[in-house]
């Protein structure tokens, strides 16, 4: 959902400059998007039906100029297969100072709530990662 989310909102100026990509540390790959992350992204306009899920690899990793995780145990995934990525990842969630836990629920399997909830807490920190990225990367938005 996050990727679908940031490509719906990316700034005009930056498409075709900045690509996202999403892949699991646990994916069913090939396996298309659950029908409620399809649904509750369709109910924000957003169309996630071709999506197909991926499994992270040591290469996509090393061809990220920045991988953003979910989760604490995401990003141990992650340096499990590539130690020297630490300073090319994100927690998501640690970009909003004032949440409980930087972590973000993975809704799968869930109700439609759950996913609800999931999006909206994506929304919310998309224009803070937008910011990071701009600062990180110089570029305006």
């Amino acid at each position: 959902m996050a990727e679908a989310i940031a490509r719906e909102r990316l700034p005009e100026s930056w498409r075709g400059e900045l690509s996202f990509s999403s892949a699991g540390t646990y994916a069913l790959v090939g396996e298309p998007a659950s029908v409620h992350a399809i649904d509750v992204l369709h109910e924000r306009g957003i169309d996630h039906t071709g999506h197909r899920a991926r499994q992270l690899t040591r290469e996509l990793v090393e061809e990220s100029d920045l991988v953003v995780v979910m989760s604490g145990r995401h990003r141990e995934a992650v340096l499990e297969l590539d130690r020297s990525a630490g300073s090319r990842l994100l927690l998501f969630g640690e970009l909003d100072d004032g949440r409980k836990s930087p972590d973000i629920d993975d809704p799968y399997g869930g109700e439609l709530s759950d996913y609800r909830r999931t999006r909206d807490e994506i929304e919310g920190l998309i224009p803070l990662l937008f910011t990071y990225l701009a600062d990180k990367f110089d570029v305006s938005i």
